[in-house]
């Protein structure tokens, strides 16, 4: 078990915020490109944190790379979509 420096327990925290923010971004038919691509950096960060915090098989870790792969395809059928390449 890695013991945590208090850095790196603030960013956990944070990161948990963020990833409730995101989640429901990549799930909202409202969010533009825009919001769809910082919602999956944000994400993916907050995956490598987890990844060296936690270790991948816990399970937040786990979760966070679901949400990575999920809104990676949202926003993959977001660009691909005729009707959304103009929210840019």
């Amino acid at each position: 078990f890695k013991q945590k420096t208090a850095y790196e327990i603030r960013l956990s925290l944070v990161g948990s915020e963020m990833c409730i923010r995101d989640r429901s971004l990549y799930r909202d038919d409202g969010a533009t490109l825009d919001d769809l691509r910082e919602a999956l950096t944000t994400l993916e960060e907050i995956g490598r944190i987890a990844q060296r915090v936690l270790g991948g098989r816990h399970p937040t870790t786990e979760e966070i790379e679901g949400d990575v792969e999920r809104s990676r395809a949202a926003l993959r059928a977001r660009e691909t979509s005729p009707s959304q390449n103009n929210d840019s």
